[in-house]
C-alpha cells in the first residue's frame, strides 16, 4: 500500500495481513496531508495491491484530495512608517507562500508629493519567495507648514497571486526651514545734522521678515552698515 505522491499525502501502516479467520476484520488505514510551502490544493492516489492466498493481483484505489491550509499573502514589515520631509525610512516584503511561478509586486505611493517609493516594483520566485525585500519611502519637501499623510499600495500578479495586495500608511512630518530676513519699517527723531562729538537717540522699527526669532542670546542686534560705526 503507497501513496502516488507521498509530497501530497502518506498513507500508515504500509502492509495490512488477513488470515483465513480474521478477513472479514476492518483494518484501518490513515492518511496524511503532506504540510508544504505553498498555497496549492493536492491530490493523490492510495494504491493498495494483495498478495497471496489466492489474492494475486487483486487491487483496489483509494483518491485523496488534500486542501492546503496555507494562505496567499504578502507580509509587510512594519505597516507604518513615520518620516520627516526629505528624510527617508524602509519596510521588508516577502511572500507568505510559495508561489507556482514568478510573481511580480508593483510598489506605488498614493500622494507623491507628500512620499515617494524606491523601487518601484519587486519580484519573487518559488526558491526566494520567502527572503525579504526591502522598499524605501523618501517624505517629499513642500512650501506648506502642514503634516502630511500617504498610503503605499503594494499590488502582487503572477504565481498564483493576482489580486493579492497590502499597504503600508506613511506619515511626513514637516520640517520648517528656518531663515534670516528684515526689512526697514520706519524711524523718528533722526536730526537733520549732528557735529562731530555729538550723539542722539532715535527709534527705528525694523520688520522680521525671516523664520527664526530674534533674541540677544543668538546673537541679534541692531548696526550700521558700517560696522566700524557700531558701537
Amino acid at each position: 500500500m503507497a501513496s502516488g505522491d507521498a509530497g501530497a499525502a502518506t498513507a500508515s501502516p504500509p502492509s495490512l495481513t488477513f488470515t483465513e479467520s480474521d478477513y472479514g476484520s476492518a483494518r484501518t488505514v490513515t492518511v496524511t496531508g503532506a504540510p508544504d510551502a505553498d498555497a496549492e490544493n493536492e491530490s493523490t492516489t492510495v494504491a493498495l495491491s494483495a498478495s497471496g492466498g489466492g489474492y494475486e493481483d487483486v487491487s483496489a484505489s483509494v483518491e485523496v484530495r488534500v486542501k492546503d491550509d496555507d494562505a496567499r499573502g504578502l507580509t509587510v514589515v512594519p505597516e507604518a512608517l513615520e518620516i520627516e520631509e526629505g528624510g527617508s525610512a524602509a519596510f521588508e516584503v516577502n511572500l507568505a507562500t510559495r508561489p507556482t511561478d514568478t510573481v511580480t509586486v508593483s510598489v506605488g505611493s498614493g500622494d507623491t508629493d507628500a512620499a515617494t517609493v524606491d523601487p518601484a516594483s519587486l519580484t519573487f520566485t518559488a526558491s526566494d519567495y520567502a527572503a525579504a525585500q526591502t522598499v524605501k519611502v523618501t517624505g517629499a519637501r513642500d512650501e506648506g507648514s502642514e503634516d502630511a499623510s500617504a498610503t503605499v499600495t503594494l499590488s502582487a500578479s503572477g504565481g498564483g497571486y493576482d489580486d493579492v495586495s497590502a499597504s503600508v500608511s506613511v506619515t511626513v512630518t514637516n520640517v520648517e526651514t528656518l531663515s534670516d530676513g528684515a526689512a526697514f519699517v520706519s524711524y523718528a527723531g533722526v536730526p537733520s545734522a549732528m557735529v562731530a562729538g555729538s550723539s542722539a537717540t532715535v527709534t527705528v522699527r525694523m520688520k522680521n521678515t525671516g523664520t527664526t526669532t530674534w533674541t540677544p542670546a543668538g546673537g541679534y542686534a541692531l548696526g550700521s552698515q558700517r560696522p566700524e560705526d557700531n558701537a
